[in-house]
């Protein structure tokens, strides 16, 4: 059956949506609209699989994921057709349903 939970298999989910805050239509061809966010946010805030989901930083994604674990990282974007202008920083989340240290240690054994 197409969509159907995958049985007696562990399942990690890493998604990496539109950002909130990009400009849609230019960034990408598939864009997302508020509808859209709202949308993966249930799907995700109901999963019994774990996720990885990395967005923009902003303000409206910390409130739409409060119920999650959210990490920000920042790092300098690199991109091959931006040479002889400087990178920018780019500030992200990586938002997840379980506790990164916990889950490397416990399941990992690192």
């Amino acid at each position: 059956m197409p969509g159907a939970a995958p049985e007696g298999k562990r399942v990690f989910m890493y998604v990496d949506p539109p950002y909130y805050t990009s400009d849609q239509k230019r960034a990408y061809q598939k864009s997302f609209d508020i509808s859209d966010h709202e949308r993966l946010r249930k799907v995700l805030r109901n999963t019994k699989y774990l996720f990885c989901l990395s967005y923009d930083d902003c303000q409206e994604i910390r409130e739409m994921y409060n119920w999650a674990n959210i990490n920000g990282q920042e790092w300098w974007y690199n991109t091959a057709n931006c040479r002889g202008t400087p990178r920018k920083k780019g500030r992200e989340l990586i938002i997840t349903n379980y506790k990164i240290p916990k889950y490397v240690e416990t399941k990992l054994g690192v």
